[in-house]
């Protein structure tokens, strides 16, 4: 999707060290995300063949006022 801003590694590195007020959302599985992901990442775990209504709430929830950034892999 050419319209979502994309930003870098190395770009959220620097917004994770400068302490900017981020949400960072990790869309890989629960077992993943256990086994390694960037500290303060929230897991929403995408799976594009389940009822999305559960992964939903939880993106609704998330503050408006905050930048979001969402990893995958």
């Amino acid at each position: 999707h050419p319209e979502v801003p994309r930003i870098s590694c190395e770009d959220l590195k620097q917004k994770i060290d400068n302490k900017d007020d981020i949400v960072i959302v990790d869309t890989r599985d629960a077992v993943s995300y256990e086994d390694a992901h960037i500290p303060t990442a929230i897991n929403v775990y995408y799976d594009p063949i389940a009822d999305p209504s559960t992964r939903q709430m939880t993106l609704v929830a998330l503050p408006m006022n905050r930048q979001i950034v969402i990893y995958c892999p």
